[in-house]
């Protein structure tokens, strides 16, 4: 088996079960490449090491102020009713499972700006009732609210 050569990063930005922002890793070549392409990361060099100290102030500055923006959006999250209405096959079950782009649309209508990648669903939702979700705003930040998912027919 070959041995996998991992290649230092420093990162720009958190990044779940890697680091915080500023932290250098150890990464394998093609994901440091993803990371670096995405403006995750900048591959360490002692140049960047040097700077690195300066920029790591930044850094947690912004971190902070992402930090506390998602606790105010789980704030206003926390507590809301959100109601899907979707077609029903037969009985209990679902013609389409509830994806979460419709989860994100539903709190479009109620004015929170979310995107699908926010939104982390147990299993899927397959049949009409409540339903638990977790909405992951930032980092550590994160709430579990319950979807309501009724017949199109009702209300």
């Amino acid at each position: 088996m070959k041995a996998v050569k991992k290649v230092a990063y420093v990162l720009k930005k958190s990044l779940r079960k890697k680091g915080a922002a500023g932290d250098v890793v150890n990464v394998t070549r093609g994901f440091g490449r993803y990371l670096e392409s995405e403006g995750i990361a900048q591959r360490a060099n002692e140049e960047i090491l040097k700077t690195l100290e300066q920029q790591k102030t930044l850094w947690q500055k912004e971190e902070a102020v992402h930090i506390q923006d998602a606790q105010k959006l789980v704030e206003q999250i926390k507590g809301m009713q959100i109601v899907l209405k979707r077609r029903v096959a037969q009985g209990e079950k679902l013609y389409e499972s509830v994806r979460p782009e419709g989860i994100v649309a539903a709190f479009a209508e109620q004015g929170v700006k979310l995107n699908a990648h926010n939104i982390k669903l147990n299993q899927q939702i397959k049949k009409t009732g409540k339903h638990n979700v977790i909405v992951h705003a930032y980092g550590n930040c994160e709430v579990e609210i319950v979807i309501d998912v009724l017949p199109e027919d009702i209300l």
